[in-house]
């Protein structure tokens, strides 16, 4: 998937509103959000239509594969120079690659970033020897961690409104719900269809109705659905998407809860995880100033002084593949 370049569109101060309050519950109704942000139940179902015609939002399910024995592998690599044909079959390989179910090109320290989900660690081998460039002597630069625990927050940036910043966490280490191939098929279509109803996506697999929704719902006990939840197309905003890899050089188990608070405060932080590998905390920084970045970075040095050890800032430049469920 690539995201939708450049010419910046403006939101509503009520748009903006909307999207900070419902990105992580659009499976709300309309009237649920109406009364938390003060509107009428009419204009907030007008509204969230007109944003998601407008391709600024769009749902997707938010799938917990942590429940199901998958583990999720952070990649940031560099293949050096590269002439745009070599390059652009490499992008192809890589998106048609099992597993990797989130990929982008990146400036800064790196030039792609990639998610790899899999139960088979072996396989990450595997990926390192395809993500090297074949020639010999040719520059390849990489980092990687292992992500453990994942805190999504709203992009409260938009309203600037932080008292009751919700947020979502997922972490390993939970009892692991084991599924049959009818539930991939479940998990597949919502991923691919987060808009259809029961009815259309039972007719896209071929089960019957009645078992699609038993399917769903027993997924949904487990915790393995956790309801829907909107993307921000961020591009068409003009919105800067940063991603921030902190390695930890000797913080107490006080100032690692402090650097979560922070973060969960902080308006322009969507989301917080913690990892194990090259990098010990990945951040995502999303705001519509370049220079809030160092304003945050240097807000970070502050507060934690000799505590961090090394901050690497990478931007997101395009997005080539992303989907919700990778099996």
């Amino acid at each position: 998937m690539e995201s939708v370049p450049s010419t910046s569109t403006s939101l509503s101060a009520k748009e903006r509103q909307f999207i900070a309050a419902a990105t992580l519950t659009a499976d709300s109704s309309a009237k649920e959000i109406a009364q938390l942000i003060g509107m009428r139940e009419h204009a907030v179902r007008y509204m969230r239509d007109g944003l998601i015609q407008r391709g600024i939002i769009r749902p997707v399910y938010h799938i917990n594969y942590f429940k199901i024995g998958l583990n999720d592998f952070g990649i940031y690599f560099s293949r050096g120079s590269e002439n745009s044909a070599s390059r652009k079959r490499f992008e192809a390989q890589l998106e048609k690659t099992p597993g990797v179910f989130w990929v982008a090109k990146t400036g800064g320290s790196y030039q792609y970033a990639l998610s790899f989900v899999t139960s088979k660690t072996h396989l990450v081998g595997d990926l390192f020897s395809a993500l090297r460039p074949s020639e010999t002597g040719t520059h390849f630069d990489k980092s990687f961690g292992i992500r453990m625990d994942w805190t999504i927050y709203p992009p409260s940036y938009l309203s600037g409104d932080t008292k009751k910043r919700s947020r979502i966490t997922f972490r390993p280490g939970e009892s692991v719900v084991e599924i049959d191939e009818t539930d991939r098929k479940v998990l597949r279509v919502l991923s691919d269809f987060p808009s259809k109803t029961v009815a259309e996506c039972s007719r896209i697999t071929g089960i019957n109705a009645s078992s699609f929704t038993y399917r769903m719902e027993q997924l949904r006990k487990q915790g393995v659905i956790h309801g829907r939840r909107y993307m921000l197309e961020t591009p068409l905003l003009g919105i800067s998407n940063q991603r921030l890899l902190l390695v930890d050089r000797g913080l107490t188990a006080l100032q690692r809860q402090e650097l979560f608070d922070v973060c969960s405060r902080h308006p322009n932080v969507v989301a917080f995880l913690c990892c194990t590998g090259d990098w010990d905390f990945e951040l995502r920084f999303e705001s519509e100033s370049v220079a809030d970045i160092d304003v945050f970075c240097q807000l970070l040095y502050d507060t934690f002084g000799n505590g961090i050890g090394s901050l690497k800032t990478v931007q997101q430049l395009r997005v080539l593949k992303q989907i919700a469920f990778p099996g």
